[in-house]
């Protein structure tokens, strides 16, 4: 049997998520081999995906092919990688132990994240280029997945607790999603590159008072459910305890099958938001980059809403999410 191992390219849950095409066309060009995924966190989300076979922490060099995606060129495993090079069949990545750093690729990738032109000239670039991460990471591993469009993987019970809860309201279901778990930043550096104006370091999240004042202006018309993890629970009690909302601290599959099954989703840039988009549930997504327009080849008969601060949401008012929303609703009549 192949065994075959994959370093992503980061590991967030959102990062991982946008893998997926490139695990089941590996699994579609190798249909016998052992598929392992090396992550360092969020192995959960992955725990779904049938075209995996196996998720570890340690890394283990015994396999005949290694799926390089990682963007960090100073790791120690990266090292290892390099040094038992002649052990695999094949090294496909950013960095081989020949060439060093692939400038090709990260040429192609760096003319789609020159965030000092601007928001506009960059989303018209991105959409020119139609390229999003997932076929990027296909199409620079060599593989062709027989369907590109990303998907995210549920178990029945996981869809019909969704399905449970809906039936049970009067009215169409909203799920907000308040919290993010990171910062954005800089988060892609080259020894041999000058990025100084890629993007501020900004908070993800919006004030919680906003989303207080959002949900109140919404909640006479739908059914609101803030969900989060255990370590949210503060934040989602402090929503909750002023707009009359429920609370969401379900398994992480059964709050992301609510997404899934809800009429809109509202959130900031977070793992929900990724699922949102890739199960076509129509979203506004409070942003500070523009990853979101182009990251997923989603229904064309599905409108998203994206409002966008370059640095950071802070700076996003109310009434420009609440008008947002007002136009989600109208576009997807």
């Amino acid at each position: 049997m192949i065994k075959i191992q994959v370093i992503p390219w980061a590991n967030g849950m959102g990062d991982l998520l946008r893998h997926e095409p490139l695990f089941r066309g590996i699994k579609e060009k190798y249909p016998d081999s052992h598929l392992a995924v090396f992550v360092n966190k969020n192995q959960e989300i992955l725990s779904r995906n049938p075209f995996i076979d196996e998720i570890f922490q340690i890394w283990c060099s015994r396999c005949d092919y290694i799926y390089n995606c990682s963007i960090s060129n100073n790791s120690s495993i990266l090292q290892t990688i390099i040094s038992d090079a002649g052990k695999y069949k094949e090294l496909i990545g950013f960095y081989s132990p020949n060439t060093g750093t692939n400038q090709i690729v990260i040429d192609e990738f760096l003319k789609l994240q020159q965030w000092d032109l601007g928001f506009d000239a960059i989303y018209e670039r991105r959409k020119q280029h139609q390229t999003n991460l997932s076929e990027w990471l296909c199409k620079f591993c060599n593989i062709e997945p027989l369907d590109p469009k990303l998907r995210f993987y549920f178990k029945e019970e996981d869809e019909q607790f969704a399905k449970d809860y809906i039936s049970k309201l009067d009215k169409p279901l909203v799920v907000v999603h308040p919290k993010s778990e990171g910062k954005i930043g800089l988060h892609i550096t080259y020894t041999d590159y000058k990025i100084s104006k890629l993007l501020e370091p900004g908070n993800k999240d919006w004030q919680v008072d906003n989303f207080v004042r959002l949900i109140n202006k919404i909640k006479d018309k739908f059914h609101i459910v803030v969900i989060g993890s255990k370590k949210d629970e503060s934040i989602l009690k402090e929503i909750s305890n002023q707009t009359g909302c429920d609370i969401g601290l379900n398994t992480l599959f059964e709050n992301l099958a609510l997404v899934k099954h809800a009429k809109y989703f509202i959130g900031v840039d977070s793992c929900p938001g990724h699922v949102a988009l890739t199960c076509d549930t129509p979203s506004v997504l409070i942003v500070c980059h523009v990853l979101y327009h182009v990251c997923y080849p989603v229904d064309p008969k599905v409108k998203h809403q994206y409002v966008h601060e370059p640095n950071a949401v802070q700076g996003i008012d109310v009434d420009t999410v609440y008008d947002a929303f007002l136009k989600l609703q109208a576009d997807n009549k």
